[in-house]
């Protein structure tokens, strides 16, 4: 049950801070996050798409010793395109998160 607390807790803050980074392409409608299992998934608009998108990300792995940095494994989408987008450029790849976002990385793990 404190999972789910937690989890609920971060969901809307996670959610805006994702639709800051890509208003541009759309907007994420639904978010799921699970702490435990460590893995999102989500539902967006994105524009041009007659349809909405589903993301899920299998397995994320927060680093907060060194630097404050994410590994995103196993996202899937609903479109072909976006998964190998990901494959490209996000799937298995360390991203550094910036100062403003990263004091709040202690509640993902």
């Amino acid at each position: 049950m404190l999972g789910s607390l937690k989890n609920r807790a971060i969901t809307t803050g996670l959610k805006v801070a994702i639709n800051s980074k890509i208003s541009r392409y759309g907007k994420v409608l639904k978010l799921e996050l699970d702490t435990t299992a460590k893995s999102i998934s989500m539902q967006l608009d994105l524009l041009g798409e007659q349809e909405l998108i589903t993301l899920t990300i299998d397995n994320y792995i927060v680093d907060i010793a060194s630097n404050a940095q994410i590994t995103l494994n196993g996202i899937h989408t609903s479109r072909r395109w976006l998964d190998m987008v990901a494959s490209d450029f996000i799937e298995g790849k360390t991203f550094t998160i910036p100062p403003k976002y990263s004091k709040h990385l202690n509640i993902l793990v």
